[in-house]
């Protein structure tokens, strides 16, 4: 983008400094071409005003443009005329267009082997119009000036061309003062122009920095801008994820609990049941032991009473013997039962001791979820 605006910025540039020079060399060619016109008309008003006291201080110029020698007199006369002025030469052509005199060989005047067709074609159309006609030249010194004009201006008397005077007019130090006039007017004219560019080109410069000055600044809040929006939504990102590894902790949690209760379930109902078979072995001892006991009573009496009726009836020893022999088998069941019984209970304390252990267990773990629970909730609050 930079480059871009570089380049556009240089465009400017070049295109306003084309302006400007086609001003400054359109004001330089207007400001010549001025100075040529301005030379011109001069030399061309100078030689009608030379030409017109010529003629009118030469009486005899018609007769002369004829072919009339020069008298003495006239002699003189041209010659001081030739240092008037601008003017260091004229040539005079009779009506006809053929050369009669020319200032710098008076000894001839009168000759007629030019015309002014052979010498200025373009000047021949004086004589048909009547206009004077003015040619500007370079010259080299010394035989010429370094600006000279030549103007040829018709003679008129009494409404008809009587002959055409070619005067030669020394322009340099006119185009020294027009140029010197005009140079200081070209240089006020270029100053102007370069003011006038040069004064809405270093605002519209001013503009654009100020103007990429604002641009680069609000690059800067849209960039700061874009780095909040991207943080801001990383930062949701990254407490959606805790939120959500939080809910998968939680979860894992509540499973290990749900799990956890399961099997203290099942191990309380088994120590349930174990209890339930303990108490019922128990009962089932008590009573073997006290029937044990009856039947122990009912020996020793039944032992009495023989002891008694032994003498009466020994017939029935035999059947008391194996009576007292089944007593004592009875008895022997009784205390094996009795043995179990304290067994039992023996195993039924072990299962209660480990029941108790469980519980240790289980009440460990409860802390251990209780502090899972703590930590998960200071994650999800940091």
């Amino acid at each position: 983008m930079r480059i871009i605006k570089s380049i556009k910025d240089t465009r400017v540039v070049m295109g306003m400094a084309m302006c400007l020079v086609v001003l400054i060399g359109g004001s330089y060619f207007l400001i010549v071409s001025t100075v040529d016109v301005l030379i011109k008309k001069d030399a061309e008003a100078a030689a009608l005003g030379w030409a017109n006291y010529f003629s009118r201080s030469l009486d005899e110029i018609e007769q002369i443009a004829a072919g009339k020698m020069l008298s003495a007199e006239n002699k003189s006369f041209i010659e001081e005329a030739r240092s008037i002025g601008q003017v260091f030469r004229f040539n005079l052509f009779d009506s006809d267009g053929r050369i009669r005199l020319v200032s710098d060989d008076l000894d001839n005047a009168g000759r007629d082997d030019s015309d002014l067709a052979e010498h200025n074609p373009k000047a021949l159309a004086v004589l048909e119009s009547g206009q004077a006609y003015t040619v500007v030249k370079e010259g080299t010194p010394p035989t010429r000036p370094l600006l000279y004009a030549e103007s040829y201006v018709p003679v008129m008397k009494d409404g008809r061309t009587v002959a055409i005077v070619e005067v030669y007019l020394d322009q340099t130090a006119k185009q020294q003062l027009f140029q010197s006039q005009f140079g200081a007017t070209t240089l006020a004219l270029v100053a102007i122009i370069a003011l006038s560019f040069g004064a809405p080109t270093a605002a519209y410069f001013w503009r654009t920095r100020q103007k990429r000055k604002s641009d680069q600044h609000i690059q800067i809040l849209a960039n700061d801008a874009v780095e909040r929006e991207r943080m801001a939504t990383e930062q949701k990102q990254r407490r959606a994820e805790e939120i959500e590894r939080s809910q998968k902790i939680e979860a894992s949690i509540r499973k290990f609990e749900g799990g956890m209760h399961a099997a203290l379930t099942g191990i309380g109902g088994t120590v349930n049941k174990l209890e339930v078979v303990s108490t019922t072995l128990t009962s089932n001892a008590q009573d073997v032991s006290e029937r044990s006991s009856i039947a122990g009573n009912a020996i020793g009496s039944a032992c009495e009473d023989v002891e008694t009726v032994a003498s009466a009836a020994e017939q029935l020893a035999a059947s008391i013997n194996e009576s007292a022999a089944e007593a004592t088998k009875s008895s022997e069941v009784a205390g094996r039962a009795v043995s179990e019984a304290n067994k039992t209970t023996k195993t039924m304390r072990g299962l209660s001791d480990a029941a108790n252990r469980i519980g240790e267990v289980v009440g460990l773990i409860q802390d251990i979820a209780e502090q899972t629970n703590l930590l998960a909730l200071n994650a999800t609050i940091e």
